[in-house]
């Protein structure tokens, strides 16, 4: 407790001796946010168009390149309207074949076949095995 009294107290004296740096410490984010109040509550907001409906974008999940080709490919992206077809976001843009498929269409017929299950796991009992021995 008594190391937290001196460090607030050495606060203190650096905050007194510099007070033009702790009224802008103070002042700036409060008049920020007074600013923002202010634009809020002084613009009315305004109906937007719905009829107007957007492409599926690819989220981060489905890797870095997909993720970000809509935002290098679609710099000026217009809205589209609204045909009524419902929700298409099973059309998420992107590419064909990228890499992590590749990668998961290589390995699956691995991981299903069951002798190199039984293998993993008898070469994991030999490393045990072998810790113990260690």
């Amino acid at each position: 407790m008594g190391s937290f009294l001196i460090a607030l107290l050495k606060n203190i004296v650096l905050q007194l001796r510099n007070p033009l740096m702790t009224v802008a410490v103070v002042a700036l984010p409060v008049s920020i946010m007074v600013g923002l109040v202010g634009v809020r509550t002084t613009i009315d907001p305004e109906a937007r168009n719905t009829s107007c409906s957007y492409q599926p974008w690819a989220m981060p999940s489905s890797g870095l390149v997909n993720f970000a080709q809509p935002f290098v490919c679609n710099l000026y992206y217009e809205c589209k309207e609204n045909n009524g077809s419902g929700n298409s976001s099973n059309n998420i843009p992107g590419f064909p074949d990228p890499r992590m498929e590749q990668l998961i269409s290589k390995l699956t017929p691995l991981m299903s076949d069951s002798s190199l299950a039984n293998d993993m796991a008898a070469l994991e009992e030999k490393a045990d095995k072998l810790n113990e021995v260690m």
